[in-house]
């Protein structure tokens, strides 16, 4: 896995899709009718799986 720490407070790092995917997927859940303003493949977004496959 890569990461890249940029300071103290900041640190990057790939996803990792078995992990990451439940809670982006919760995040975008969650706000789910704001984001698909902007975000044309939010309704495309409907499951941990739909997730993992984009990761």
């Amino acid at each position: 896995m890569f990461d890249y720490t940029v300071d103290n407070e900041i640190k990057l790092s790939l996803p990792n899709p078995e992990v990451d995917s439940y809670e982006l997927f919760d995040v975008i859940n969650d706000n789910r009718e704001s984001l698909k303003k902007y975000l044309p493949w939010v309704d495309n977004m409907l499951s941990y799986q739909d997730e993992m496959k984009v990761m």
